[in-house]
């Protein structure tokens, strides 16, 4: 059965591909996908498990992922976005952040500017309500 993975940074792991993508070694990476779920999906008439991060966990892989991977960095930069869209209590998820994850958040090179890609690429609504998050999520935490 075909697995899909995010390599931990460092671990000796066999070259991974996903879809044409070699797998992109992130620290911490083991971390969200033990907060992960899995889901059955039907491939060609096969159904194999796939490891899905909660939301949380995808936010800061692809922040991860973003700055060690210079191959496609707006693949990664457009996935933060499009996942922060779908955060429906970004204090609520901020809360849930430790001080490693929100740092994590603060390297990534992402405008504010919700004019800007890669936030340009969606709905109004949906455009700024991610781009508010965004904020939220890399706010210095106050608790």
């Amino acid at each position: 059965t075909p697995a899909i993975r995010v390599a931990q940074a460092g671990a000796k792991t066999a070259s991974t591909r996903i879809r044409g993508y070699q797998a992109v070694p992130v620290v911490g990476g083991q971390r969200a996908l033990d907060r992960a779920t899995r889901v059955a999906v039907n491939v060609g008439g096969a159904l194999v498990e796939v490891v899905v991060p909660d939301l949380r966990g995808a936010i800061v892989l692809k922040a991860r992922a973003a700055v060690v991977d210079w191959r496609d960095n707006d693949r990664h930069l457009t996935d933060i976005a499009f996942l922060c869209g779908l955060v429906l209590d970004p204090l609520g998820l901020s809360a849930e952040l430790d001080a490693k994850e929100r740092a994590s958040l603060r390297r990534v090179d992402l405008p504010d500017d919700p004019r800007m890609p890669p936030w340009v690429r969606f709905e109004t609504a949906i455009r700024l309500d991610a781009v508010e998050t965004w904020r939220t999520l890399r706010a210095v935490s106050r608790g």
